[in-house]
């Protein structure tokens, strides 16, 4: 097992992505400047504050964005500087590890506000059945719009609750498609691209399914069968890489 968090630095070689989002490691990181328009840097763990060039153009692009609404995007997680699997131990990341992955909180600072000072809060309620009204707002509907909005952008996990709560009155609505329920995500959504042009060894998954992820496909989300489905969870195991990252791992 590759300890991949201890590399504290970039391949020198040109972006490249081998293998999946959960399986996978990359050449040519590029580091997050820590801070940018509309944008800074959240608490990060074992240096994972580098992605794809793709990546580090779109969270650019989207901090103009919402600087046009005067908020300030508090960026979390991206990669470690070559990829890889993020601690077994000490992480519940099974993907960010191609730098195509990001960690944006829900629940952004005014330009005015000191965005350092801000800390990563809980958009779902203590019971789990319903969104936080003290932080929840028409901001967070309008960054997660216009996250969407980016067509390099592969799909946006959101906790099940807060899918519920866009459902409940954007259901139809275009950018909505790529905004899909999964596990967790009470206080960040987590952006996925699509593989760059001329990455062969970079693996999509499965496309989104059509539709707008309300309906049936949420309705499962609260379902006995999901709460089943949760308590069978198994402890991360550390997967099989492709041949090339050990190369990756290695380069000095």
């Amino acid at each position: 097992m590759l300890d991949w968090h201890l590399v504290e630095t970039p391949t020198l070689s040109p972006p490249k992505i081998y293998g999946t989002y959960s399986a996978g490691c990359m050449d040519g990181g590029i580091k997050l400047p820590s801070r940018g328009e509309g944008y800074i840097q959240g608490d990060v763990h074992d240096n994972r504050a580098y992605g794809q060039p793709e990546l580090i153009n779109y969270i650019a692009k989207l901090g103009r964005e919402v600087s046009s609404i005067e908020r300030t995007l508090i960026i979390g997680d991206l990669a470690s500087p070559r990829g890889g699997p993020a601690p077994i131990t000490s992480s519940l990341h099974q993907s960010h590890q191609t730098g195509l992955d990001v960690d944006i909180w829900l629940g952004s600072a005014k330009n005015s506000e000191n965005a350092n000072k801000i800390r990563q809060v809980s958009m779902v309620d203590k019971n789990g059945s319903g969104i936080t009204k003290k932080y929840w707002g028409d901001s967070e509907v309008e960054i997660l719009a216009r996250a969407a909005s980016f067509s390099e952008v592969d799909r946006i996990f959101v906790n099940p609750v807060i899918k519920r709560e866009l459902c409940s009155k954007h259901a139809g609505e275009e950018w909505m498609h790529k905004i899909r329920a999964w596990w967790g995500h009470v206080g960040h959504f987590h952006v996925r691209l699509k593989c760059p042009p001329n990455n062969p060894d970079c693996t999509m998954q499965k496309p989104v399914p059509d539709g707008d992820g309300c309906g049936e496909e949420l309705a499962w989300w609260f379902s006995d069968d999901a709460k089943l489905t949760n308590s069978k969870f198994e402890p991360r195991k550390y997967p099989v890489l492709p041949k090339e990252c050990k190369a990756v791992f290695e380069l000095r």
